[in-house]
């Protein structure tokens, strides 16, 4: 993610983040797919935010019906998909 990212919902601490949401537009939805490899789950903060990490952006975003959802796989060419055990050996 590069400057004026825009708006986008993401787990903090960590580089997992929905596609950012720029611009004045309707409406649109948000997401991604974690994989947890802990059969006890995970505990994270999802953050609905404005901006990134050194990537600040400046307006107003508004979130609704934010929701976590357990699925077993991630939808065929739908959002993005992550492993929160990789992204947390990168952040290591």
């Amino acid at each position: 993610m590069g400057p004026g990212v825009g708006a986008n919902i993401s787990i903090l601490g960590s580089w997992i983040a929905s596609h950012a949401v720029s611009g004045t537009s309707d409406w649109s939805p948000a997401g991604f797919y974690v994989q947890v490899h802990d059969s006890n789950g995970a505990d994270v903060v999802l953050t609905c935010r404005l901006g990134f990490y050194s990537a600040l952006s400046t307006g107003k975003a508004f979130f609704r019906d934010v929701k976590v959802t357990k699925v077993s796989a991630p939808a065929a060419g739908g959002d993005p998909a992550f492993s929160l055990e990789e992204d947390r050996q990168v952040a290591n």
